[in-house]
Formats: structure tokens, sequence, C-alpha cells
């Protein structure tokens, strides 16, 4: 199975003619057709791709046969992944628990501190959530780019 953002490839062993293992890089090359298709995964530990292509490599049937008749991608069953809303289920509560007790803060140092206090607290924090949300951003993205990796 190989994971992409949209979409899954869930690939069987009787489609591929070759797996090429190349420093951080694993190439799937898949059965029939004048140009074969080929499924290309970067970015990948050098140690993960080679046991990866020796693995994959000792399930193949040895070259030659009738592996030609095969069409490699018509054995290919891609799956599309359900799109994700960015405001559901607990994500949609914890932007309005956050937003309420923040609401709250404000309020609470408005009637202490009075109101030049509470416009230093919005106006100071405009930064601090500015930051988190490029640090959550940042780590969403990681976290996406290596599922589609996890697959392989």
């Amino acid at each position: 199975m190989l994971r992409r953002p949209a979409r899954e490839f869930w690939i069987p062993v009787e489609a591929i003619a070759e797996v090429r293992a190349e420093g951080r890089c694993v190439e799937i090359e898949l059965l029939g057709g004048a140009e074969p298709a080929v499924y290309r995964v970067e970015g990948v530990s050098a140690a993960g791709a080679a046991a990866f292509g020796r693995a994959v490599g000792h399930l193949l049937p040895p070259s030659g046969g009738d592996a030609g008749s095969v069409d490699g991608l018509s054995l290919v069953d891609v799956r599309s992944l359900p799109g994700r809303r960015w405001l559901s289920g607990w994500r949609l509560a914890t932007v309005v628990v956050g937003g309420l007790l923040y609401a709250g803060l404000v309020v609470t140092v408005g009637v202490i501190g009075g109101g030049s206090r509470a416009l230093i607290v919005l106006c100071c924090s405009g930064g601090l959530y500015a930051s988190g949300l490029f640090l959550y951003g940042g780590v969403e993205g990681h976290v996406r780019q290596t599922a589609g990796l996890r697959g392989l």
C-alpha cells in the first residue's frame, strides 16, 4: 500500500515487474505496457528502502514466463481518501473552548486592571497565536508528508 494525501494505491505483488532501491528512493515498476508505469517514493531512509526492495524482490516470480501478458496497472486498486474538514470534531471543540477561555481572560484583565491592560493582552497575544498557527501548520504538513510514506 502506498499512501498519498488524497489517495491510497494497493499494489499486489502480481502487478510488480521490478523494485529498485537507490539511496533514499524506491521505484516500483509495474508489469505490462510499452511504457511501464512506475511509482516512485522519495525521502525514505536508505536502510528502509533497501530492506523494502529486498523483501519485495524475494516475493517476485523469476524473470521471464508469461509476465508480459499481465497488465500491472489494471491490478492496482486506487482508493480515494475522504477529505478532512479543518474544523470538525475535536478541533472544533478545542477552538470553541480556547476562544471562551481567552475571552474570559481578556474580560478578567479588563475588569481588574483596566481597559489599557486588556488592550495590551489583546495586542501581545496576536503574535503568540500567529506563532502557534505557523507551528501547527508546519507540524501537520510534515506529518501528512511522512504519512504518505508510512504505507511503503
